[in-house]
């Protein structure tokens, strides 16, 4: 019998290939909304073979609690590698800084990131909760020093929360970055 904190494999994948059935092929793996989890969490092959190749895969780092919500270049590499892991698949597609850390020197996350771009590990990254004085300097300086640059944004925006439209729109728009908004129902409003 299967405690409540263990997950379902076999329903996960019924759940991602019914859901991609469905044309739904972006999914969200952010580690610190989860509840902790004993055993890792694979991407279901399910019984017609694995959809990897045809999926994107998203998770977060620095949005954690305590010595995880930074990111420094450890932390940045380390949450990839334990994405890599906890998933157990070869690549992030999208990988997102889930919060600015103002304690970090901007330089050392970007080269982070950058690095783990070079080396395959991830194919885009993305920025969420930047302010848009940081997120220009952070494109400014990723552009300038030949960088992997962020090429998604992910603001909190929906029709009742619209601050994103005065603020970061127009960095989103003078950078061309794809925008992915969090909260777009409201929150339930």
């Amino acid at each position: 019998m299967r405690s409540a904190r263990e997950p379902d494999v076999e329903a996960s994948g019924t759940r991602l290939h019914f859901t991609f059935r469905l044309k739904r092929s972006a999914f969200s793996f952010a580690k610190g909304l989860q509840q902790p989890s004993p055993a890792p969490r694979p991407l279901p092959q399910g019984r017609g073979g694995g959809v990897r190749e045809e999926i994107v895969l998203a998770t977060k780092v620095g949005g954690g609690h305590g010595a995880l919500r930074n990111l420094r270049a450890d932390t940045i590499e380390r949450g990839a590698h334990a994405s890599l892991e906890r998933l157990q698949t070869d690549r992030i597609d999208l990988y997102y800084a889930h919060f600015d850390d103002k304690e970090t020197e901007l330089e050392e996350s970007l080269r982070a990131f950058d690095a783990l771009v070079k080396a395959g590990t991830v194919r885009h990254n993305g920025a969420s909760n930047y302010t848009p004085e940081r997120l220009a300097a952070a494109l400014d300086f990723q552009r300038t020093h030949g960088l992997a640059e962020f090429t998604v944004l992910q603001p909190h925006y929906n029709l009742v929360e619209r601050d994103f439209e005065r603020t970061l729109l127009p960095v989103a728009e003078a950078w061309d970055l794809a925008v992915l908004p969090y909260f777009a129902l409201a929150k339930g409003f």
